[in-house]
């Protein structure tokens, strides 16, 4: 078992972005009273930074699995993202 802190940069930001997309699609769910728009883009500037090529081919098929379905809400209001 190794620190956190022995990881690289670029495996660093992945998880970062990880985190950071399951917040938004949770908040997107989460409200209930605004509309969704028809059309919902994710961008990710530079998921390559400081990262291996095998791990961005790993980092894109992980971001295709999460977003695929798009976003499903309680209320019927779902959406597909485009990233």
């Amino acid at each position: 078992s190794l620190p956190e802190s022995y990881n690289g940069l670029g495996y660093m930001n992945l998880i970062s972005m990880i985190f950071e997309i399951e917040y938004l699609v949770r908040e997107f769910k989460r409200k209930k009273d605004e509309v969704p728009a028809d059309i919902n883009l994710l961008f990710i500037e530079e998921p390559e930074a400081h990262t291996h090529p095998q791990m961005q081919y790993v980092f894109i098929k992980n971001i295709k699995n999460l977003l695929k379905e798009g976003i499903k809400r309680d209320d019927g209001k779902n959406r597909k993202i485009q990233y």
